[in-house]
C-alpha cells in the first residue's frame, strides 16, 4: 500500500499491518528521527527500552534457563536410547524398532524447541538480529515437526502408558504442534506478520506443553502429595492432565488476541490518519 507522508504514523502502520499489507511511505518533509521505547534501533544506534521490555524480556530468559533441566533429561534420555544404554526393561522401550526411533527423536528434537522458543519471542533480539531469528525460526520449526511426528507415529504404534484417554490427548497435542508450527513458517515466509505472530505465539506455548506437563505434577504432588494420580497414569488429575497441559493455554492465547484485535479495530476507527488513508 502506497501513500504520502502524511499517513506516517504509527497508527497507520498498525492500521496496514493488520490487513497484511506492506507499507511503502515517504518520510514527512517535518519528520525526525526518534527512538520508539522497547524497539531495538538499526545500524548501531541505543537501544532504549522501557521498564516493561527489560521485564518481559528478563521473564523470557528466566523461562528458557528453567527449561533446561528438563531439556538436560530429554536428549540425555534420548541419546541413552539410541546407544541402547537405557535400564532394561523400561515401559517406553518395546520390541517395535521404528516406535523407539520416533519417541527418541521426539524427546530429543523436543528439548531443542523447549529451550530455544522463549528466546524467539525477545523483541529487540529479534529487531536487532534478524538474520539470527529467522535462521533459528527454521531450526525451531524442523524439530517442531519432527517432535510432533515422533509423538504421532510413536502413539498408534506402541501407545502411551495411560491408555486411550491419554492416547486422544497427546495426539490431539500433537497436530496442534503440526498445525501451529507450519502456519507460523508459511505466514512468515509469506510476509503476513500479523498472522505470522499470532501463530508464533500459539506455537509458543504449545512448544512449552512438555515441560508444562512436568510443572504441573510437580506442583500437584508438592500440594496435594499425589492425590488422584498413580503411576498407571489413570487417576483423575491424571486424565485431567492429558489436555491440561496445552489447552487452557491455547484458550488464554485466544482471549488476548480477540481483545487486541478489537483494540486494534477500535484505534483504527478514531484514528484521522487512518481515515485519510482510506479516502486516498
Amino acid at each position: 500500500m502506497t501513500a504520502d507522508g502524511a499517513c506516517r504514523t504509527r497508527k497507520c502502520h498498525d492500521a496496514i499491518a493488520a490487513r497484511n499489507t506492506h507499507a511503502v511511505i515517504p518520510p514527512r518533509k517535518t519528520g525526525s528521527k526518534k527512538q520508539r521505547p522497547g524497539v531495538a534501533p538499526l545500524r548501531g544506534q541505543p537501544i532504549v527500552m522501557t521498564m516493561k521490555t527489560i521485564a518481559r524480556i528478563s521473564a523470557l530468559l528466566l523461562l528458557a534457563i528453567l527449561t533446561l533441566p528438563f531439556a538436560y533429561y530429554a536428549i540425555n534420555f534420548a541419546q541413552g536410547g539410541f546407544r541402547g544404554a537405557l535400564p532394561d526393561p523400561h515401559y517406553i522401550l518395546s520390541d517395535n524398532m521404528a516406535a523407539n526411533i520416533s519417541i527418541f527423536v521426539h524427546m530429543a528434537t523436543g528439548a531443542v524447541i523447549t529451550v530455544l522458543v522463549p528466546l524467539q519471542l525477545i523483541s529487540a533480539l529479534r529487531r536487532r538480529l534478524p538474520g539470527l531469528h529467522r535462521w533459528s525460526g527454521r531450526l525451531i520449526i524442523l524439530a517442531a515437526l519432527a517432535t510432533a511426528l515422533g509423538g504421532l507415529i510413536y502413539i498408534p504404534l506402541r501407545g502411551t502408558i495411560g491408555g486411550p484417554l491419554m492416547d486422544v490427548g497427546f495426539s490431539i497435542y500433537g497436530a496442534l504442534m503440526l498445525l501451529a508450527a507450519a502456519q507460523t513458517i508459511l505466514h512468515a515466509r509469506a510476509r503476513r506478520i500479523v498472522a505470522h505472530n499470532e501463530w508464533a505465539l500459539r506455537f509458543f506455548w504449545l512448544a512449552l506443553g512438555s515441560w508444562l506437563y512436568r510443572v504441573h505434577y510437580g506442583l500437584w504432588y508438592l500440594v496435594t502429595d499425589g492425590l488422584w494420580s498413580n503411576p498407571e497414569f489413570t487417576g483423575g488429575f491424571d486424565h485431567v492432565q492429558n489436555f491440561a497441559f496445552y489447552l487452557p493455554y491455547l484458550i488464554g492465547v485466544e482471549i488476548y488476541l480477540r481483545r487486541k484485535r478489537q483494540g486494534r479495530r477500535r484505534a483504527t476507527k478514531r484514528s484521522p490518519d487512518t481515515q485519510r488513508l482510506s479516502n486516498s
